[in-house]
């Protein structure tokens, strides 16, 4: 699956996220996590910036500059973080977000402000061809699959209405209402 690099731009309280290719010596690529205050200054690194793998999407909470990230991504920051496709920085260091569901790629990433949840999909699987989605929990640091209401194929896009408490999940082209607050589909 090929991924769209428009995601790889959040706008934070008091940063403008972004994350891009650096060049090193030798001919060597890595991805790198930066971050510009709106100054003449040019962008710095998050932490030391190093991404292990391939980001595909990035959000921020609402004013604020907690940053996650999702992809394909095994690694992150200065003292390498291990962790499974999806990460988060809270300001001052990366931090891994316990054990999530996704063995594949995740891509699609939408935060839920009241519940202080973040839900993600990830990719389909080579075992049963289905995306997945799951929430993860910032208090409990706990993630739980959704079970969605039919067979999607690999195409999904995910966004929160805060203001409504309803997650949209666009899945094969079928446009599906998921009520937060009671964890069910509206069909």
């Amino acid at each position: 699956m090929s991924h769209s690099r428009d995601q790889r731009i959040a706008i934070g309280k008091n940063y403008l996220y972004y994350v891009g290719v650096r060049n090193l010596p030798g001919g060597d690529v890595i991805e790198q996590v930066g971050k510009w205050d709106g100054s003449a200054s040019p962008m710095e690194p998050v932490d030391s910036g190093q991404v292990f793998g391939s980001v595909y999407c990035c959000i921020t909470k609402p004013n604020s500059d907690e940053l996650f990230i999702g992809g394909n991504i095994t690694k992150i920051g200065r003292f390498n973080l291990t962790v499974n496709n999806v990460a988060y920085w809270d300001g001052d260091r990366w931090n891994s977000m316990g054990t999530n569901p996704f063995q594949e790629p995740v891509c699609n990433l939408a935060w839920y402000d009241r519940g202080k949840k973040l839900f993600a999909t990830a990719e389909y699987n080579n075992s049963n061809n289905l995306p997945k989605l799951a929430v993860w929990d910032q208090e409990t640091n706990t993630w739980e699959e959704i079970v969605l209401p039919r067979r999607p194929s690999t195409q999904h896009k995910i966004v929160v209405d805060n203001s409504q408490g309803i997650l949209y999940v666009m899945f094969s082209g079928f446009f599906y209402r998921y009520l937060i607050e009671e964890g069910t589909f509206e069909l």
